[in-house]
């Protein structure tokens, strides 16, 4: 078990702090349910709080509060999110659990070693299902000028993904890895300046889904799909 939590109380006395960008605010923490977006904790805190702190304490308590109504719980997080110091005990207790993981270089040198044969073209469903008439795209006029005036802009490709095992060091048992790889150019008005490849890294206890569900499923959290 870890080490106990503050109380609620002498969470919401902590005060304003400067974020990282030399904002003078907070740094709000905020846990929601998937399937119906409702808030289970808002959490306030300085803004000198990194995205992950108190995150786990917040997770435990979601899951003692969802628990009794649901089957099986899922959780959820970005980059900032994963949490290799309690995924091993989530994971004990039959809590499944999805994180981004920082694309550090050993990972990355993980990735760059798989086989050709072990990356497949990621095909990413449509946002939404069209009940009526497709509709005319608008004119994509920012796109038009961006190339028209010789900035500086990135294309995507093409996207593929795959998948290995790995251990992170905080952790006795060894999780998915799954890989999504971005292919992409670099682009000044219509000329390319050069190609490059670029990872996301996403650690999950799941062992049924296919990496290309496993990635969708990630965007799916907090309409993250929505916004990219």
């Amino acid at each position: 078990m870890t080490a106990p939590y503050a109380s609620t109380q002498e969470r919401c006395k902590e005060g304003a702090a400067f974020s990282y960008k030399g904002v003078w605010g907070y740094h709000p923490l905020i846990i929601s349910l998937a399937n119906t977006r409702e808030v289970l904790f808002c959490v306030n805190r300085p803004g000198d709080k990194t995205s992950s702190d108190d995150a786990a304490r917040n997770y435990d308590e979601a899951i003692v509060l969802v628990a009794p109504h649901a089957k099986r719980i899922y959780l959820r997080g970005d980059t900032d999110f994963s949490q290799c110091h309690h995924v091993d005990r989530w994971d004990g207790a039959g809590t499944g659990s999805l994180f981004g993981f920082d694309a550090q270089a050993n990972i990355k040198k993980l990735a760059e070693a798989l086989e050709t044969s072990a990356w497949q073209p990621l095909r990413r469903l449509p946002r939404y299902e069209i009940k009526t008439k497709a509709r005319k795209k608008p004119e994509r006029h920012k796109d038009q000028a961006v190339i028209e005036k010789g900035y500086k802009h990135i294309e995507l490709q093409g996207e593929e993904t795959a998948e290995f095992d790995y251990q992170p060091g905080a952790c006795s048992k060894v999780y998915r890895m799954i890989v999504l790889k971005k292919n992409l150019n670099i682009k000044k008005g219509e000329k390319v300046l050069f190609d490059e490849i670029r990872y996301s890294f996403y650690i999950t206890n799941n062992r049924q889904r296919t990496p290309a569900e496993i990635v969708a499923l990630a965007n799916q959290r907090c309409d993250q799909e929505r916004r990219s």
